[in-house]
């Protein structure tokens, strides 16, 4: 049993950089997923992304 929990510790994250524009709801499903990380910089200079 305490094998599958030590996998469960190790699951992939993603993570996403929005640049542009995206609507309020869809930027809240996305933040609401467990394996997504999401940075939301809409006014990010091309320089940095």
């Amino acid at each position: 049993m305490s094998g599958s929990r030590n996998v469960n510790k190790f699951r992939l994250m993603h993570k996403i950089l929005i640049t542009g524009s995206i609507h309020e709801i869809g930027l809240e499903l996305l933040r609401r997923e467990k394996e997504i990380e999401i940075r939301y910089a809409p006014e990010l200079p091309y320089e940095e992304i």
